[in-house]
């Protein structure tokens, strides 16, 4: 996974903002849109990783991943 970084980083400041912390979603999500696209999956696949806790290393690659998969009809 290329954008695991940015991937885990938006999980985890989704997981802030859970707990009442300041976590700049807007930051976020442009951050993950600019190396993942700009689509409604992408926007689905950001959802997921930010309101998403206990996920595992290998469920935010799939999230990764499959927010990348080029869109079917595009």
């Amino acid at each position: 996974m290329r954008n695991g970084r940015v991937v885990s980083d938006v999980n985890a400041a989704g997981h802030l903002e859970r707990l009442g912390r300041p976590a700049q979603r807007q930051r976020w999500l442009y951050a993950f849109r600019t190396r993942h696209g700009f689509s409604d999956e992408v926007d689905r696949a950001f959802e997921h990783l930010w309101q998403s806790g206990g996920l595992a290393w290998g469920d935010i690659e799939r999230c990764s991943d499959e927010a990348l998969r080029p869109v079917v009809g595009a």
